[in-house]
């Protein structure tokens, strides 16, 4: 099996080394698509290539959460839902787990500037029922047991969905969120300024196919079969700006 080192390497925020650990390895995924205001394309097949990759070529121990949709009508449920499966899954990393947390969908800030990952039933009005604070998500990642954590936010903070009254945020302020956690590393799809994009033509949004592609042992460029998180960044920072420039022009789709 082949076998990942995380080593000191941020997007954004500064974290202690990382090293190679034989412990379990885990991933969640968790996927908001089918928005009310303005559905998420690919999302939902987003994580279940990801999960599939990351099961299959690295053993991890892959759990997802798409969408969120419940017989509970109740107007939190979504929330409640996702918030729930976040919560039970960083209660289960031990000491010396290497975990990924993946969060694809529509974040969001409100009129304070604090910010959130929206959940489908999300409007303006309603950030105490169907949005999940960022810094709750710090809270409990941070505070698992897990040794080494990498944490990927393919969520639009700059760019926004065309059809959504979304306020915007720069990606650094997702990161700062993170800040000072020991051991954690964040890669975000896109930088102050910079949209998300989706790649029509691939079903996939642009970070997350180049990602899958990483993970495929792509952004291995020493070819000695560890993929490290300088690695995976500069892989991502090189393709993900290429595809955005060129293949798609920065036509492909907003997310």
């Amino acid at each position: 099996m082949k076998r990942i080192i995380f080593t000191l390497f941020a997007f954004y925020i500064a974290v202690s080394p990382l090293l190679a650990t034989d412990a379990a390895l885990k991933n969640l995924l968790v996927s908001i698509e089918k928005y009310e205001i303005s559905p998420l394309d690919f999302a939902e097949r987003d994580v279940e290539k990801l999960g599939n990759l990351l099961q299959t070529r690295y053993n991890f121990t892959s759990q997802t959460c798409i969408d969120t949709a419940t017989d509970d009508r109740s107007p939190d449920a979504p929330m409640r839902s996702v918030m729930g499966k976040i919560e039970s899954w960083c209660s289960t990393l031990g000491n010396d787990d290497t975990a990924i947390l993946y969060l694809a969908g529509h974040g969001v800030k409100d009129e304070n500037g604090k910010l959130y990952l929206a959940m489908i039933n999300f409007n303006r009005r309603n950030f105490d029922q169907a949005a999940i604070p960022l810094e709750w998500i710090r809270e409990q990642y941070g505070n698992s047991k897990a040794k080494h954590k990498l944490l990927l936010l393919d969520t639009c903070y700059s760019g926004t969905a065309k059809s959504a009254d979304f306020n915007q945020a720069g990606a650094s302020e997702a990161g700062k969120v993170f800040s000072n956690l020991k051991n954690v590393v964040i890669i975000t799809s896109s930088r102050d300024n910079e949209k998300s994009w989706l790649w029509k033509d691939e079903k996939h949004s642009l970070f997350t196919y180049w990602l899958i592609e990483a993970f495929k042992g792509h952004a291995d460029s020493d070819g000695d079969r560890v993929l490290t998180c300088e690695e995976l960044i500069k892989y991502l920072e090189d393709n993900v700006s290429w595809s955005a420039d060129v293949a798609l022009g920065k036509v492909g789709g907003e997310s």
